[in-house]
């Protein structure tokens, strides 16, 4: 109970990362901050072949190649010839071909503690990927286990939204076409160049009577894609309040930021809180590998505005919800409140947890039935509702147009009078 990220008797994100010695300036809702960037590999096709700007998988292979690390724990498909129980699982990555085999978004339920056995059974210092809760499931780990505190180096941590269960996968398949036993692979976010970096396709590959399959298809058009209704979302996930793996020496997320979105080829947020790796990516973006904007730490926050919605605002309603309901919830550093927020977002807020559970049970059906559109007629209805329950009235929406409105003016004005200045 000491271990897992979701319990009350351990220490929690705040206190981990002061006692692993994390530096920087301490920022609300994102735990210590060293230097805040915005950012992207320009070789090696590191952006390419990631999701973002790909300066994870760079990050992991300029640690190796320095010396700092013999190997890297991080997520890679499981799946290589078909009819595997799992797409996706950990493995230590010792070279950089076995690393750019981990590279991209894996929106997918793993676990680690069959990795960590590997860990402790082999000597050597490892960079060690995860989302927020496995980076502060390794570090309470760490915390009472010598010997694997002595060979986890780095902790590398992924800003999250919420994690996905198999059913995830299955459903994007399924709706393509593809029945969740014919799959061998799928690629999350598969990078278009016609369109934004938002604006990605899912890449479903299969294998069907011995032939390869293949069904590619926008993310957007996909009914189980919004991330904010979180179908498949893991009931855990609604009582977090991590975004930004705030016990990670350093964290990755999207830039999903108006000046950086219109970029195909995406481009990352980053936090650091290791001097060590401050230093290697400066010097990397002073002899021109990688480019780097500093950010300030309220755009990073922008960057994930909803994400921190839900785990703020959110997070005190359904604590708030459980206590009502006399059930058991952790204790997290967010307190129970229904009075911070309006009726509207309360019944948002609640809808969500709806979907989520109901997603479960609605895809169960339809997988056994093998018919997509099982899934779709139960959970419709509640998406409309849902939606509906989104949508601000419309003098808030007439109203919010107006300011934006304005606010595009006074730039607009401010930009041509500095320019006559100078």
């Amino acid at each position: 109970m000491n271990v897992c990220p979701f319990s009350s008797d351990g220490p929690d994100e705040d206190k981990l990362a002061t006692d692993c010695g994390l530096v920087g300036d301490y920022v609300p809702r994102l735990g210590f901050v060293f230097s805040a960037f915005a950012g992207f590999v320009r070789e090696g096709g590191h952006r390419q072949h990631g999701s973002s700007g790909g300066l994870t998988t760079w990050l992991l292979e300029e640690l190796l190649t320095l010396g700092h690390i013999d190997g890297v724990v991080h997520v890679r498909e499981a799946n290589s010839g078909g009819g595997s129980d799992v797409l996706f699982h950990y493995e230590i990555s010792r070279s950089p071909e076995e690393i750019r085999k981990g590279a991209k978004s894996r929106y997918y339920p793993v676990e680690m503690s069959t990795v960590l056995r590997e860990v402790r059974n082999r000597p050597g210092r490892y960079a060690l990927v995860g989302l927020p809760c496995f980076i502060k499931a390794a570090r309470r780990l760490s915390a009472v286990d010598p010997l694997l505190k002595s060979r986890i180096a780095f902790y590398v941590g992924i800003f999250c939204g919420h994690l996905k269960s198999s059913r995830f996968a299955e459903a994007y398949a399924l709706e393509c076409g593809i029945y969740p036993h014919e799959i061998l692979s799928v690629d999350f976010r598969q990078k278009n160049a016609a369109r934004s970096a938002p604006d990605y396709d899912v890449l479903v590959s299969a294998m069907r009577d011995g032939k390869p399959l293949v069904a590619l298809k926008p993310n957007r058009e996909c009914f189980s894609s919004n991330w904010g209704q979180g179908f498949f979302k893991l009931k855990a996930c609604d009582f977090c309040d991590d975004v930004v793996a705030e016990t990670a020496d350093i964290s990755f997320g999207d830039a999903w930021l108006p000046e950086y979105s219109t970029d195909w080829q995406g481009t990352n947020v980053v936090l650091v809180r290791n001097l060590a790796i401050h230093e290697v990516m400066q010097r990397a973006f002073e002899s021109g590998h990688i480019f780097l904007e500093d950010l300030t730490p309220g755009r990073v926050v922008q960057s994930q505005a909803g994400a921190f919605r839900h785990r703020g605002d959110g997070l005190a309603y359904r604590l708030h919800l459980a206590d009502q309901a006399g059930q058991w919830r952790p204790v997290k550093r967010v307190s129970a409140s229904a009075n911070h927020i309006s009726r509207r977002a309360r019944q948002v807020y609640a809808m969500r947890m709806v979907l989520a559970s109901e997603s479960h049970r609605a895809f169960q059906k339809a997988a056994q039935a093998a018919n997509f559109q099982c899934f779709r007629d139960t959970m419709q209805p509640l998406v409309d509702a849902y939606e509906s329950a989104v949508r601000r009235p419309l003098p808030l929406r007439l109203a919010g147009r107006m300011k934006r409105l304005l606010l595009a003016a006074k730039n607009l004005f401010h930009s041509r009078t500095n320019a006559k200045r100078v």
